[in-house]
């Protein structure tokens, strides 16, 4: 049987509490007993819980005086630059790129002013799906066969342009709109990088 922890004081302010601790609000300590009441009558060995305050609280109040083995194996994820104020998310549009090496392709991101952000495998040797990012600007590259096609073209607005165009030895072009120079990546994708002219 598997349960989730109750409603939180942070959930209600919105708030990601991530890793943290946390601590179940009035009505979440009201659903942990309800959890109690509903769970009351069967039959289990053991309680298990997440380490964090919040998920330990609310089995203690669901299932009283039964022994409880805190597990730190079933923490939540780390919610990073949402957590303390998660309300606040900013919308952003997240190309994905599709690559045949990840690694690879990270790298070669990083001439672009890119850093590695982090990696998703389902299992091991299965395609991983990486995130790189430049200030605000990420970009997602998958070797998922049908989340993008090949030859994809992205448009990047970057302040630096010209290091961009003497690492990779390309002319920048002058355009109505701005200042521009296209890239390929080592899968074939096209990159657009430009500046308005404003």
């Amino acid at each position: 049987m598997y349960e989730t922890h109750a409603t939180t004081t942070d959930k209600e302010a919105g708030t990601a509490t991530g890793r943290g601790p946390g601590e179940p609000s009035p009505p979440g300590r009201g659903q942990a007993r309800e959890l109690g009441a509903r769970r009351g009558n069967e039959h289990f060995d053991a309680v298990f819980a997440s380490d964090p305050a919040r998920a330990v609280e609310t089995a203690r109040l669901a299932f009283p005086g039964r022994r409880l083995h805190r597990d730190r194996r079933s923490r939540e994820c780390d919610h990073g630059r949402f957590r303390d104020g998660g309300g606040d998310m900013t919308e952003e549009v997240v190309p994905i790129l599709r690559v045949a090496d990840a690694e690879a392709a990270a790298r070669w991101y990083t001439r672009l002013g890119f850093a590695f952000g982090w990696e998703h495998r389902f299992e091991p040797g299965f395609p991983a799906f990486v995130e790189v990012r430049r200030g605000r600007v990420r970009l997602f590259l998958s070797e998922h066969e049908g989340d993008a096609r090949p030859d994809t073209l992205v448009y990047l607005r970057l302040n630096d342009i010209d290091a961009v165009a003497a690492e990779f030895g390309v002319p920048v072009e002058e355009a109505p709109w701005g200042r521009e120079l296209e890239l390929r990546d080592p899968d074939g994708n096209r990159l657009r990088i430009g500046v308005p002219t404003d």
